[in-house]
């Protein structure tokens, strides 16, 4: 089941997970894996949890810089 990832602040869906694994939307790479409302990097290092279902942060402060960065490592 493929689940978007959202950062709440701009409205953005900036990724999607779908089987456990994590993909970058502007690229459609997959970035990442996602166990238990956690994401990591394809190394296995652990990036962000998920605050709320579909979302990288809580609702008023900004999406974790460690996101961003794996999210640029698709382009």
């Amino acid at each position: 089941m493929r689940e978007a990832i959202w950062d709440k602040t701009t409205a953005r869906q900036l990724a999607w997970v779908d089987d456990g694994m994590l993909f970058d939307l502007a690229t459609e790479k997959r970035v990442g894996t996602m166990r238990d409302g956690a994401l990591y990097s394809l190394g296995g290092e652990l990036v962000c949890h998920l605050e709320i279902a579909g979302q990288v942060h809580e609702p008023g402060s900004k999406t974790p810089d460690a996101f961003l960065e794996l999210l640029k490592s698709a382009s």
